[in-house]
C-alpha cells in the first residue's frame, strides 16, 4: 500500500535535476514533507493552507498534534522523513509569529481589490462549511447552530444566498434551507474569485469560520459590518483539530486590526 506508492513516487522524484524550489502545500501531511527533504539544497516554502495556517506555530514549534492526528513516523531506511526542514519560506495572507530560520512571504491579493464592491441592497452570502460531513461536530448540533443563525439574519429581510463547502453534503440540510427561504449558490471558482465578476454583489458575508473571511479582508475592506462570523462553542466540537482551527480563527477575527464582526450572542 503506502509503502510501494511512496517507493514509486520517490522513484520519479528523483529523476529530477536542479530543483531549487520546493513547495509543500500541507505542513502535517506526511509524504509531501517527506519529498520535500529528497531535494536537501533546494529552498523550501510552505503554502497558505487556509485557516490551518494559524496553528502553524503551535505546530512547528511549540509540538501541539491534534489528539486525533495519525501521525506519520519516519523510515529513514526509505528516505521517508517527516520531519519539517529547518528552514522555511511561509507564503500566506495571516500575519503569523515565525521564529528561527523561517521567515514570512506576505500574500496581500492586491490584485483583486480592486474588483470587488459591495451593494447595500444585494443579498446575504452564507458561507457554508462540511464541519459536520467530517466529524468535526454532530450533524444534529450543527444544524441547531445554524437555524439560530438564520433566525438571526434573516430579520435583515434581505435574501440569503447558501454557498456550500466542496466536500459538503446538502441533502440533510435542504429542509432547513426551504423552511427559511434560502436558496444555494454553487459556484465553480472560490466564493472570493465569484463574488468579483458576480451580478449579484453581496450586502454582508457570513458563516461560522472560513478562510474565505480572511481573503475577504485583504480584498474588499468594509465598515466592520461586512463580515460576519457566528461563534460556534468549543464544547460542542468533536474533533480536537476542528476545535483548534476554529479557536484560532475566532481569536484571528477578535484581533484589533480585523474587519470582521464576531457575533456570540446569537444565541439569544
Amino acid at each position: 500500500g503506502k509503502v510501494f506508492r511512496w517507493l514509486a513516487f520517490r522513484s520519479q522524484l528523483q529523476t529530477l535535476r536542479n530543483v531549487t524550489r520546493v513547495y509543500i502545500g500541507d505542513y502535517s501531511a506526511g509524504m509531501p514533507v517527506a519529498a520535500a527533504n529528497l531535494f536537501p539544497h533546494a529552498e523550501k516554502f510552505l503554502l497558505d493552507d487556509g485557516t490551518s495556517t494559524l496553528n502553524f506555530p503551535d505546530f512547528r514549534y511549540r509540538g501541539w498534534r491534534p489528539e486525533d492526528m495519525v501521525l506519520s513516523r519516519n523510515i529513514p531506511w526509505l528516505q521517508y522523513t517527516t520531519d519539517l526542514p529547518d528552514k522555511l519560506t511561509l507564503f500566506s495572507m495571516y500575519d503569523v509569529p515565525l521564529s528561527g530560520n523561517d521567515s514570512l512571504l506576505p500574500n496581500r491579493l492586491s490584485f483583486l481589490r480592486e474588483r470587488f464592491q459591495y451593494d447595500d441592497h444585494g443579498p446575504i452570502y452564507f458561507i457554508g462549511t462540511c464541519l459536520a460531513d467530517v466529524g468535526g461536530m454532530e450533524q444534529e448540533t450543527f444544524m441547531a447552530h445554524l437555524e439560530r443563525v438564520f433566525k438571526w439574519i434573516r430579520n435583515q429581510r434581505k435574501p440569503i444566498l447558501y454557498v456550500p463547502h466542496r466536500r459538503e453534503d446538502l441533502r440533510y440540510k435542504a429542509a432547513l434551507l426551504k423552511r427559511y427561504g434560502v436558496e444555494t449558490c454553487q459556484p465553480n471558482l472560490p466564493l472570493e474569485l465569484h463574488l468579483v465578476d458576480s451580478s449579484q454583489r453581496p450586502s454582508q458575508i457570513c458563516g461560522f469560520y472560513s478562510t474565505a473571511f480572511d481573503t475577504l479582508q485583504l480584498i474588499a475592506p468594509g465598515d466592520g459590518q461586512r463580515l460576519q462570523a457566528f461563534d460556534l462553542p468549543s464544547e460542542d466540537f468533536t474533533s480536537s483539530e476542528h476545535r483548534g482551527i476554529a479557536r484560532a480563527s475566532y481569536l484571528n477575527y477578535q484581533s484589533q486590526d480585523s474587519e470582521v464582526l464576531f457575533v456570540a450572542d446569537y444565541f439569544q
